[in-house]
């Protein structure tokens, strides 16, 4: 083209459209329903269900552990009862195998910089399918990353179980009795 300097040519971009039903959601609000397991002391933890039906444990945003950044977050560990939950193995098409869990069952126990510990529990009843091993190595996930990589466990619910959280608080619940505001 006459004008233009030898061996650059102009670049044309197309603008990015994303086409979404919800946009401006994050990945959980999109594919997860939010429940929340909460008691006086401030044990706080999000139960979310995928469209899958499984179950995503992890601890809340308004968990006593990280209340005022008092407190860390030294260990995470799965060998809480008679059988470990690192030892949990499934296997086949119906991920048969996995631990059962019944809502007070513990998956985990929690040691905080300060000598104390507490007891993660399942919330829902299930077969277990995962813990995050993750934690093992860099417990700060539980954290700094509460509600992605820094997940609990995953449970698979019985096919008749898997509408039976009544015991469990909604998202709007949760945020109107932790006073969140939106």
């Amino acid at each position: 083209m006459e004008g233009d300097e030898e061996g650059l040519e102009e670049e044309v971009v197309a603008p990015l459209v994303v086409d979404s039903k919800n946009p401006g959601k994050s990945v959980i609000e999109r594919y997860f329903t939010q429940y929340f397991a909460m008691n006086e002391q401030f044990e706080d933890q999000y139960v979310y269900k995928h469209f899958n039906n499984l179950f995503v444990i992890g601890l809340a945003s308004t968990h006593f552990a990280f209340k005022n950044g008092e407190k860390t977050i030294k260990s995470v560990n799965f060998d809480v009862s008679s059988r470990s939950r690192l030892n949990n193995q499934v296997s086949g098409k119906g991920k048969k195998g996995g631990i059962q869990l019944k809502p007070n069952d513990p998956l985990c126990s929690i040691l905080l910089s300060d000598g104390s510990s507490f007891t993660v529990k399942s919330c829902v009843t299930g077969s277990l399918l995962e813990v995050n091993e993750k934690l093992l190595e860099d417990p700060s996930l539980l954290s700094l990353k509460n509600e992605t990589d820094g997940f609990i466990a995953i449970i698979q619910p019985k096919f008749g179980d898997k509408d039976k959280v009544d015991h469990l608080s909604t998202q709007e619940e949760y945020k109107r009795i932790r006073n969140i505001s939106t």
